[in-house]
C-alpha cells in the first residue's frame, strides 16, 4: 500500500508549545500518537457551562435569550480528538471509513491552484457523499457503504428510534447533516483546546508577575498538588461562554421560562456548531440564518424558509437524534414565544393532509412552481403557511411521477410523534418575514442545551 503523506500544518493545529501546556493542565492527557490525542472528557462541556454560569447576567434586562443547561456533566473519562484538523484522522473523526478517509485525503490534498482554490476540506468530505444522485434509490446501509461511512455512523442514522424523523429527508441528506456538524464541531473543540491553552499561558503570567511585584510575600496558601478536576475546571472556565453565547446578551437559568400571555411557543432542535454567531455582539439582535431551510422544504419550493413546530415533542426527536449521529457535539433545543396578535398580522395559511396538501408538498420538494391554483400559498401572497409534516415512504418524493401523486402519498407519509399525535409544522417564507420574526423573538427566545454523550462513540482506526 501507497504510504499516505503527512498532515500539512493547519494554521489552528494546536502548537508544541499549547501542548505541553495542555499536558500540564490535564486537558490533554496522553501525547499524540497515531495522529490522535487523548482529552479529558471535561473539554466536551467545560465547567462554567453548567456549574459556574455568569451570576451577574442572570437578570440583565437587555438579555436576547435565555440558556439552560439540562444536566451537570462528569469530568471523567476521556475522549480521542485528531492530532491534526486537516488529516485521514479528522476525515474519520467526521464518519468515514480508514479507507475512505485515505482517498478523501489524498484527493484533498491533490486539489489543482492550492494557493487558490476555494474548497476546504469540508467540501471535500460533502463531495464524497454528493457524489451520485442514484444513491437515494438505493438501500440506506447500500447508500452509505457506496459513501464510504462507517459502521458507526450507519449505525446512528439507521436508528430505528428515529425512523419517523429520518424519514423527512433523504440518507443524502443526513449524511451530509451528520458529517457537517461533525466536523464543525471538531473545529469548536479544537479551538476550545487552542483558547484553554492561551488563556493558562495568561493566567501563568498574571500570577508570575504577581509575584515579582511583592518579592517580599510570603508562602502561597495554595495546595502543593491540586485536585484533578480543579485543575481541569481551572484552565477550562467560561470557555463556552467565550463562543456563541455572549454573557453580555444571554442570562443563565436554572428553570425554564413560564409561558407568557397570549403568546404560541414555538420550538427548534439544532447543532450549537450550526448556530455561528447567532447573537449581535454589537447590539444583542437575533441573527437565525442557522436555523433557514433551503428551497425544496414542504412548503417552500424556491425560496428560504425558517421552520418551526409546535410540538416540543417533535423537537425533541430531532435534538435526541442528533446527539446520538454527532455524540461530541452539544444539542440545543430551542424554544421562542411570539404574539399572537403579530402571527395573526400575518397572512397565513392553513394546509394540512389533503389532495392539495399532497400536491403542494410535491411540487416544493421538487423545487419546481406550484400550479397557478396555490398562488394563495406562494410568495409575495402568503408570509407563513402551518401545516403537516412529510415523511418519505420506500419511494422517495422526488421520484414519483406528478400523475402517480394522489395514489402514492397517503396518511402513511405523516409524520408521528410518540404519543401518536401528527407532527405539525409552521413555515415562515421570504428573508424580510424571517428577519421580523427574529426581531418579534428577541428576549423571548430560550436555549436548552443537551451536552455531548458522557460515553462517546469510538472511530475505528
Amino acid at each position: 500500500m501507497a504510504s499516505v503523506q503527512s498532515p500539512p500544518f493547519f494554521e489552528d493545529d494546536l502548537s508544541s508549545e499549547d501542548d505541553e501546556i495542555l499536558l500540564q493542565e490535564r486537558i490533554v492527557l496522553q501525547k499524540a500518537a497515531d495522529g490522535k490525542r487523548t482529552i479529558s472528557a471535561a473539554l466536551l462541556s467545560p465547567p462554567s457551562s453548567h456549574n459556574s454560569v455568569p451570576s451577574s447576567s442572570s437578570s440583565s434586562v437587555l438579555s436576547s435569550a435565555s440558556v439552560r443547561f439540562q444536566s451537570s456533566f462528569s469530568t471523567d473519562g476521556a475522549f480521542v480528538l485528531p492530532e491534526h484538523m486537516i488529516s485521514v484522522a479528522a476525515i474519520q473523526f467526521c464518519g468515514f471509513t480508514h479507507d475512505s478517509a485515505i482517498a478523501i485525503y489524498t484527493r484533498f490534498l491533490g486539489r489543482p491552484d492550492i494557493e487558490n482554490n476555494p474548497d476546504d476540506l469540508l467540501d471535500y468530505m460533502q463531495a464524497e457523499i454528493q457524489q451520485a444522485d442514484f444513491l437515494n434509490f438505493l438501500d440506506p446501509q447500500q447508500a452509505m457503504d457506496r459513501m464510504g461511512l462507517s459502521k458507526d455512523t450507519q449505525l446512528a442514522i439507521l436508528n430505528p428510534l428515529y425512523d419517523e424523523i429520518r424519514r423527512t429527508e433523504t440518507i443524502t441528506f443526513w449524511a451530509l447533516d451528520t458529517v457537517t456538524v461533525s466536523y464543525k464541531t471538531l473545529l469548536v473543540l479544537n479551538q476550545r483546546l487552542k483558547d484553554a491553552a492561551k488563556q493558562t499561558r495568561v493566567k501563568k503570567k498574571a500570577k508570575v508577575s504577581a509575584k515579582i511585584a511583592l518579592p517580599d510575600a510570603g508562602p502561597s496558601e495554595e495546595p502543593a498538588h491540586q485536585s484533578f478536576t480543579t485543575t481541569v475546571e481551572s484552565s477550562l472556565e467560561n470557555l463556552t461562554l467565550q463562543q456563541n453565547l455572549p454573557q453580555a446578551y444571554v442570562s443563565f437559568v436554572t428553570e425554564p421560562p413560564s409561558e407568557l400571555p397570549n403568546h404560541y411557543m414555538l420550538y427548534k432542535a439544532k447543532a450549537a456548531a450550526q448556530m455561528g454567531d447567532w447573537i449581535s455582539e454589537e447590539n444583542g439582535s437575533l441573527l437565525l440564518t442557522g436555523l433557514v431551510t433551503h428551497p425544496g422544504g414542504d412548503f417552500n419550493s424556491d425560496e428560504l424558509a425558517s421552520y418551526w413546530t409546535p410540538n416540543r415533542a417533535t423537537a425533541i426527536q430531532y435534538r435526541d437524534w442528533a446527539s446520538v449521529r454527532c455524540p461530541y457535539s452539544e444539542i440545543w433545543l430551542i424554544q421562542c414565544q411570539v404574539r399572537r396578535s403579530y402571527v395573526e398580522s400575518l397572512r397565513s395559511k392553513e394546509l394540512w393532509f389533503s389532495c392539495n396538501w399532497k400536491e403542494f408538498v410535491w411540487y416544493c420538494r421538487k423545487g419546481a412552481d406550484p400550479p397557478s391554483r396555490y398562488r394563495d400559498f406562494c410568495q409575495p401572497n402568503v408570509d407563513l403557511i402551518k401545516g403537516h409534516v412529510f415523511k418519505n415512504s420506500l419511494v422517495i418524493i422526488t421520484r414519483i411521477k406528478r400523475e402517480n401523486v394522489q395514489d402514492s402519498i397517503n396518511e402513511s407519509n405523516l409524520v408521528v410523534n410518540p404519543d401518536g399525535r401528527k407532527a405539525t409544522q409552521w413555515a415562515i417564507l421570504n428573508r424580510a418575514n424571517m428577519r421580523r420574526f427574529d426581531e418579534e423573538i428577541k428576549g423571548k427566545i430560550h436555549v436548552e442545551v443537551l451536552q455531548p454523550s458522557a460515553q462517546p462513540k469510538q472511530w475505528a482506526s
